[in-house]
């Protein structure tokens, strides 16, 4: 069965999700301290290639903002994530929010709430987290429910 591994890369959070099919089967946030800097910049290359050393994706997804080409970190991240790709032999696949909205509904536009609560339907140990997101209101979770929106799309596209 292939392994799947969305991505959901910002300044201060990661989110890294992991599919074995269509089954998740672990998610979580990695949080970055401290202003943007180089040492912050390979921290986040780290903490992406762990997770690709440890469960060996077969696809590697990774959700971007919709106007990524005028955001110069997304840039360098992109780039940084390109050759960690590449030498493990993976041509990573991008999407938008835009993206994973149409790919989930053909008809309608979705809120990104109502895919979250799609989701949560077919992976139900995501409630916790939800209900967390909504006291907390940070970019933690944001991050967190992107790669696993990203990847799910992957897994069922």
């Amino acid at each position: 069965m292939a392994v799947t591994l969305g991505i959901s890369p910002g300044p201060c959070h990661v989110g890294l999700a992991v599919f074995k099919g269509k089954r998740l089967l672990t998610y979580r946030t990695k949080t970055l301290y401290g202003k943007w800097s180089n040492k912050k910049f390979s921290r986040l290359m780290y903490e992406i290639s762990d997770f690709i050393h440890d469960y060996k994706p077969d696809a590697i997804v990774i959700k971007v903002p919709d106007n990524y080409s005028s955001y110069d970190r997304m840039d360098r991240t992109m780039g940084a994530l390109n050759v960690l790709c590449e030498r493990e032999g993976i041509k990573p696949r991008t999407y938008t929010l835009s993206q994973i909205k149409r790919a989930y509904a053909k008809t309608w536009e979705p809120s990104k709430e109502s895919l979250i609560g799609m989701v949560i339907l077919k992976y139900p140990q995501l409630q916790r987290d939800y209900y967390q997101s909504q006291t907390v209101k940070t970019k933690y979770y944001d991050r967190l429910f992107e790669a696993i929106l990203v990847g799910f799309v992957a897994t069922n596209a």
